[in-house]
């Protein structure tokens, strides 16, 4: 995703939330060793962080300052320290230690977002699935990309330790029904880091726009009442933009897609997305954009699309209220289309 401007007539080229062609203005520390990168624009102030395993990109108000950036960032690094997979102090780096032994209680925060993964699951028959690591290890993941091809005994192996049906959420904790299950939110974790970031900027009286990796989530509307304009990327051009649209006062929006980290194996191209359901990587969805009222909920969704077959995709969007949907599908001939839920709408930019 990226804030939509133009420059020269043309669009910018920065990835992800960005001013486009405003001039750097300052580099300085941040108190979570990140390096914060401040670009100014049209009266709005962009500052960009290492979080989450991601950049994070929080834009306020010039006269907002940094007096709103500061609780902002504390709230994702609670969050990145309480759902960092690979934290193994933090929180869930504790439950997925202990839950296969005992029940583990866990904090109101991890619980919503454990619910919320429970809720998608269950809405998208299984193809959001945080336990999908043993898959992801069976293809021999590194950098985020597969790098090998695993046997069929090998996928049937990892498949006894993938499942959220045996993770059980009671009033003794949560547990983990078999021995190598562990729980990721990586496709959750970083919409919930924007919504708990938008909303220390909205405590702080600050409007602005939180960008987590792509995860979006506005807190009020610009500083003059407009709502912001923000760029679906082109999936398949990406330095370019397919489409934009409106997001208004606290709604949010996401994109996943299998057109950034994937490799060719075996002269197959595999994507970073693995189906839980078997184990294969997700094919047919190229990106999925979510619109939601909450970044978490954009997130999640948008995982799930992907994944899903593309009208499976469709169908689940249009059952949600308060949720569309924008999909790049490859169809079976190589070629792309475009699709979108009834109410989704958008500025076209170029066709696929």
């Amino acid at each position: 995703m990226a804030l939509s401007d133009r420059n020269d007539g043309k669009w910018t080229r920065r990835a992800f939330l960005a001013t486009g062609g405003a001039a750097v203005v300052g580099l300085a520390a941040w108190r979570f060793g990140a390096q914060r990168e401040a670009v100014r624009r049209h009266g709005l102030t962009s500052s960009r962080f290492v979080a989450m395993g991601t950049y994070l990109e929080l834009t306020v108000s010039d006269a907002a300052g940094d007096a709103a950036l500061r609780p902002a960032l504390d709230a994702v690094r609670r969050v990145e320290e309480r759902m960092s997979y690979f934290l193994p102090a933090g929180e869930l780096g504790r439950l997925n230690a202990a839950a296969a032994a005992v029940p583990v209680a866990v904090s109101s925060e991890l619980e919503v977002v454990l619910a919320a993964a429970d809720e998608t699951h269950a809405l998208s028959g299984g193809a959001f699935d945080p336990t999908v690591g043993p898959f992801l290890a069976a293809w021999g993941f590194r950098a985020g990309r597969p790098t090998r091809r695993p046997s069929r005994d090998e996928l049937l192996a990892a498949r006894e330790r993938v499942g959220w049906a045996r993770v059980t959420r009671d009033g003794r904790g949560v547990a983990f029904g078999v021995d190598g299950l562990s729980i990721d939110l990586g496709g959750i974790a970083k919409g919930h880091g924007a919504d708990r970031a938008a909303a220390a900027l909205a405590a702080a009286g600050a409007s602005g726009l939180v960008n987590a990796g792509g995860d979006i989530r506005a807190a009020g509307p610009q500083p003059d009442g407009s709502p912001w304009r923000i760029g679906v990327r082109d999936p398949l051009r990406p330095d370019g933009l397919l489409a934009t649209l409106e997001l208004p006062g606290d709604a949010a929006v996401a994109t996943s897609g299998t057109y950034e980290q994937f490799v060719e194996i075996e002269g197959r191209r595999v994507s970073h997305i693995i189906d839980p359901r078997g184990g294969e990587p997700a094919a047919g969805v190229v990106s999925a954009t979510v619109t939601a009222p909450t970044a978490m909920r954009a997130d999640a969704l948008a995982t799930a699309c992907v994944v899903l077959d593309p009208s499976e995709a469709l169908r689940l969007l249009e059952s949600l209220p308060d949720v569309e949907g924008l999909l790049v599908v490859r169809r079976a001939d190589g070629r792309h289309r475009v699709e979108r839920t009834s109410g989704m709408s958008v500025e076209m930019l170029r066709s696929v």
